[in-house]
């Protein structure tokens, strides 16, 4: 796991959309020979691209080596059903992405961000100490690295504004602090919980698990428990027990998905936004995962 893998650079939103189009027409396009075409169709600098190639890997948008990219299928359903990146849950799935492991690429200063609380408001210099206290054997140049990758992609993404960093002006000069998430969906939450079932290879949490533990769902967006509890009631309501269960073991509020993938609760979020029934979003989310083994 690497702390800084960007080399500072945060990503921008406007690198990603075109991304998504370009890697769908030439998988080569990342690779080291190609460094002149890839600052050219990109606009960006020698060291952006290779950021920017890091991002698309750290977000599973892309799978295979930077020799032959090619899009995943996550990659497949935003550039289809979001190409221009204007959805909030397709931020928050890709902040799941990379705050939640899953055996790729990781860059480890967004996912200790994503799991630290910050109930106050908090200036840079304070966010610096932190994470050099959590990261002792890391250089303090590596650290700010990781830690510029991480504010400069929160700040001039939706991300930031949705809840992760938000400017604090009753805090002082330069400080931000993290809020309950704005436009967290049923669906969207679901993913995030899938994510965290697939990651650790289960088909069921409990509430504490996906509240508390580092790298739980509802931890690594702000997700107070109580306001969890209500909305997983509120989906096992809405879309059924054959889909999602909440009950209590050993005390527990448990929580079973049958659907563990991220991608179908994304289509489902987007076949809502879209004005889908309930069995219309079950049936899109269902064919596009057939679709998508069938490709695999």
């Amino acid at each position: 796991m690497a702390i800084s893998f960007a080399s500072g650079f945060g990503f921008e939103p406007t690198w990603l959309e075109a991304a998504l189009n370009v890697v769908a027409d030439d998988p080569t396009i990342f690779q080291s020979a190609r460094m002149k075409d890839a600052m050219s169709m990109f606009g960006i600098g020698n060291k952006k691209v290779e950021a920017l190639c890091n991002w698309l890997r750290g977000m599973q948008l892309v799978t295979g080596t930077a020799e032959n990219f090619r899009l995943s299928p996550l990659g497949r359903l935003i550039k289809t059903s979001d190409p221009r990146l204007r959805d909030q849950g397709t931020w928050w799935v890709l902040h799941f992405m990379l705050a939640i492991p899953s055996g790729g690429m990781s860059q480890g200063l967004w996912r200790w961000y994503a799991n630290e609380p910050f109930p106050l408001g908090y200036s840079l210099d304070a966010l610096f100490t932190a994470a050099a206290r959590a990261f002792p054997e890391a250089k303090e140049r590596t650290v700010r690295s990781g830690l510029d990758e991480v504010r400069r992609s929160l700040t001039a993404s939706p991300l930031g504004s949705l809840g992760l960093m938000r400017p604090d002006s009753s805090a002082g000069k330069n400080s931000f602090r993290k809020d309950e998430p704005v436009a967290l969906t049923l669906p969207v939450l679901l993913a995030g919980i899938a994510h965290q079932m697939a990651s650790a290879r289960r088909d069921t949490l409990n509430a504490e698990e996906i509240a508390n533990l580092p790298s739980g769902a509802a931890r690594v967006v702000n997700l107070p428990r109580s306001r969890l509890l209500r909305m997983l009631g509120e989906a096992s309501a809405r879309y059924g027990t054959g889909l999602v269960i909440v009950s209590q073991t050993a005390g527990l509020d448990s929580v079973w998905l049958r659907e563990r993938s991220a991608l179908f609760w994304l289509v489902w979020h987007y076949a809502e936004k879209a004005g889908a029934t309930v069995l219309e979003a079950e049936a899109s989310a269902r064919r596009t995962l057939a679709e998508v083994e069938e490709a695999e």
